[in-house]
């Protein structure tokens, strides 16, 4: 059931990358495409690999306003949910 919030934050991202164009609409889409696999996988991603797209999510989300912005949070806000469902650190 959590790593539905992974499923969604990658439509959420998909969302947003049609508000986009150019090398920013590429990444959103391969972060998207990356939750999409993550969701689908035997195991779910750890704490180091989701910091590191809580990271990517935050350098994006400076580069957008709007509704692009608005479904970019969202996602981010779902991902941040996942992660404290993960153990350890």
């Amino acid at each position: 059931m959590t790593r539905d919030r992974l499923r969604t934050a990658g439509e959420l991202l998909t969302d947003a990358s049609r508000d986009t164009d150019g090398d920013l609409r590429e990444r959103i889409e391969g972060l998207a495409e990356q939750l999409d696999d993550l969701a689908d996988a035997d195991r779910g991603p750890d704490h180091g690999r989701i910091a590191r797209m809580e990271n990517a999510l935050n350098e994006i989300e400076s580069q957008l306003d709007g509704d692009a912005r608005e479904s970019v949070q969202d996602a981010h806000e779902h991902l941040s949910e996942y992660r404290s469902t993960v153990s350890g650190v």
